[in-house]
């Protein structure tokens, strides 16, 4: 014998609404436990080091979700220069707020972006060496990366306190 009809419903919208509450729930656990923030350092990481073959070291990383602002602080690429001297890049803070301008074309713009004293160190040697060690991997056939990244709006960059050491040349950079 089959149940009466009401019953199947009650059940079926108490089943519908226990995974609404769920898939509503498991975001935002993701987000207070902080294994989000965790996934997301480990990713820019690996993308960094990928990119510019570097060792990449980030000493904390902050993300709200809610005003889409990314804060990255002791971001250090180390590359093929010797240990006792200063890192390729060294920036003491990143500060990032993002748009969304497409969902469905998952394309992406930057509203604000300031970087506070960077340091970048370029070193050629008498073979005409640097301490740039270059992309880990080539990307995907199409469009390089250079042309993806000047693809990207930013709306407004501030630069405060940079220096570039050019072979021992010290040039100071504001913007």
């Amino acid at each position: 014998m089959t149940k009466p009809a009401p019953k199947r419903w009650k059940r079926w919208l108490r089943r519908a609404v226990l995974l609404l509450l769920a898939l509503v729930l498991l975001p935002v656990a993701l987000v207070e436990t902080g294994l989000a923030e965790r996934w997301m350092r480990g990713a820019i990481v690996a993308q960094l080091e990928k990119l510019t073959g570097g060792q990449v070291t980030l000493q904390a990383f902050r993300f709200d979700f809610l005003a889409l602002r990314a804060e990255l602080s002791g971001l250090t690429i180390r590359g093929l220069e010797p240990e006792n001297t200063p890192p390729l890049f060294r920036a003491d803070h990143l500060l990032v707020d993002v748009r969304v301008v497409s969902f469905l074309g998952r394309k992406i713009a930057l509203d604000d972006v300031q970087l506070d004293h960077p340091q970048i160190h370029v070193r050629f040697n008498q073979d005409g060496r640097s301490n740039y060690p270059g992309p880990k991997t080539q990307g995907p056939p199409g469009e390089p990366v250079r042309e993806r990244i000047f693809d990207l709006t930013v709306r407004k960059f501030r630069l405060n306190d940079g220096e570039l050491l050019f072979n021992n040349v010290r040039i100071p950079l504001v913007a």
